[in-house]
């Protein structure tokens, strides 16, 4: 009788081990898309989110925060919507392997986010495979993304740990002191599962789900538009044209502080279109004279000066010039490194952005330098980026992007805009081997707080096998900052 029990006993501790390590990891689902950005690690985030996220490169504590924002870098991943779901992944030191305990879940932060478990006793299921261990377990986290902004989010942490390398998940919904719903639950869970280490010591990708996504309702579905994600190259002017109805629904979201608590949700893509063509290179080439000194003045205006102003018109030279990336990127006023591709030829250039230009002045400078575009979008604004380089674009294109904060087609209140350019190269001047008074203008929604400027071409790179080695990569801070809803209400008063 002894026997029969130790055998049952054993065969439920090996059944017990075996189903804990294959619940610990779940493979693609439909509605979910892969990130990749957070250097040794993969985890799947919901579709829809990953579309109408709007990027940022700082948080700002006299900020407003309403709606779906990313933060990324090379080492981090921050989704946020403080009405609605919150995910962080960074490198960790928990070392759960050696403490799987609540104190030690308490003890360290995923991207300054603090964790906490209303049990005496850490919930969790962990285990190792091919090398990596894992552990998933019930938390909760009390988030502030400015000192006014916070709210409770409860869900579950994901660590996985190889060898050094050590990274960790939080992704919860929403609670406020409440429980999440059967549905949130679901898609935190499948996220966490989704969580794992790649390279050297990694686990293999579980075979693909076929389980679909639950298909959203009108009752579930966000609030936010959901648009289609397309590649940074191939969106072109059309992408975009905002009506007047959108404006005014992205104004009204914008000043508006919802206050009940919407259900995440995962919506699942439609097809992918057929990638546009290229945004054609402009070379505008004129023989007018440089405006006279009269033409040149201007009224006084209460409208935004230049926002950012390089310190002088010093030269330079490409040794003087640095690398960046996208979340590296350079300020106004400093040179970077980039290519010049021409067919199968490299060109190393330096490329230097001198001010970037707003409101009146921006309209000055199209109209007066034979811009090709004199009318914004609906919803949007010219900007006109100055700068100088190391190379004559009129003899070797210097392609030039305007992006979001983490290098894709910029994403404000759920509408993707297009990365495209105009140049205008009828001020060029040359001094000491640089040409300066280079403008590229382009739309950028009104609100945004920041955006990318990238030099240089990402396709030709990644032909060539050089992909994000050589961009110029430039953030601009517009220096917009939204309002609470208690504020606009003051102002609406006056």
């Amino acid at each position: 009788m002894k026997r029969v029990i130790l055998a049952l006993t054993t065969i439920l501790i090996m059944f017990t081990f075996v189903a804990c390590g294959s619940s610990l990891y779940e493979g693609e689902k439909s509605g979910y898309t892969k990130v990749t950005n957070v250097t040794g690690t993969t985890f799947e985030v919901s579709s829809s989110w990953n579309q109408s996220a709007t990027a940022i490169f700082t948080i700002k504590e006299d900020d407003v925060y309403d709606g779906l924002y990313v933060k990324k870098t090379d080492d981090s991943y921050l989704l946020f919507d403080m009405n609605n779901i919150l995910i962080a992944v960074g490198r960790t030191n928990f070392d759960f392997e050696e403490n799987e305990t609540v104190e030690n879940l308490k003890a360290h932060d995923i991207n300054n986010v603090w964790l906490t478990s209303e049990e005496k006793s850490l919930d969790y299921e962990s285990g190792t495979k091919d090398g990596v261990y894992k552990l998933i377990a019930s938390a909760k986290a009390d988030y502030s993304v400015t000192p006014t902004q916070y709210a409770s989010f409860q869900g579950y942490i994901s660590n996985v740990k190889s060898g050094d390398m050590e990274y960790s998940m939080f992704v919860g919904a929403m609670t406020n002191g409440g429980t999440p719903t059967k549905t949130q639950n679901e898609i935190c869970e499948h996220i966490a599962k989704t969580f794992r280490i790649v390279g050297e010591g990694a686990v293999e990708e579980v075979e693909e789900d076929t389980e679909t996504a639950e298909v959203p309702t009108e009752e579930n579905l966000p609030n936010e538009d959901v648009v289609e994600e397309k590649p940074v190259e191939d969106v072109t002017e059309e992408v975009v044209e905002p009506t007047e109805e959108v404006v005014e629904e992205q104004t009204e979201q914008a000043e508006t502080d919802e206050d009940t608590t919407e259900e995440i949700v995962v919506e699942s893509t439609e097809e992918e279109s057929d990638n546009d063509k290229e945004s054609e290179e402009i070379v505008v080439e004129s023989e007018d004279e440089e405006p006279t000194e009269e033409e040149t003045k201007e009224e006084p205006t209460e409208e935004k000066p230049v926002e950012q102003q390089a310190a002088s018109n010093t030269t330079f030279t490409y040794d003087d010039a640095k690398n960046s990336s996208t979340y590296k990127p350079l300020n106004t006023g400093e040179a970077g490194k980039f290519y010049i591709f021409e067919k199968d030829d490299m060109i190393s250039a330096a490329v230097r952005v001198d001010a970037i230009h707003t409101g009146s002045e921006a309209e000055r400078l199209i109209l007066t330098y034979n811009g090709r575009k004199t009318s914004p979008s609906v919803g949007t604004e010219f900007v006109v980026a100055e700068y100088s380089s190391t190379a004559d674009p009129r003899v070797n294109y210097i392609d030039c992007k305007f992006l979001g904060a983490d290098g894709e087609n910029l994403n404000y209140l759920g509408v993707a805009y297009p990365s495209k350019c105009y140049d205008m190269y009828d001020n060029i001047k040359v001094t000491d081997g640089i040409y300066s008074k280079i403008y590229a203008y382009y739309e950028v929604p009104i609100g945004t707080r920041e955006y990318l400027l990238k030099f240089g071409s990402r396709v030709a790179e990644k032909t060539l096998g050089t992909e994000n080695s050589l961009t110029a990569n430039y953030i601009v801070d517009t220096g917009y900052r939204a309002k609470s809803s208690r504020e606009q209400l003051k102002e609406n008063r006056k």
